[in-house]
């Protein structure tokens, strides 16, 4: 990128539709944002996914 003129620090890599049994992995592999796909199910499998994320990221 750098030898076309590019910085490549001014691009921004997001994951869509990331997995959220792979926060760490997504971490390492350099990705800056994730936007999570979460099952259309009821709370009993949603909150536990929600938590996971939580617990993941940092914000519980």
């Amino acid at each position: 990128m750098a030898d076309a003129g590019r910085d490549p620090q001014a691009f921004q890599i997001i994951a869509n539709g990331a997995a959220t049994d792979n926060v760490e992995a997504l971490a390492e592999a350099g990705v800056d944002e994730a936007i999570f796909v979460l099952p259309a199910l009821g709370q009993d499998i949603v909150i536990p996914k929600l938590d996971q994320l939580a617990e993941a990221t940092g914000l519980s």
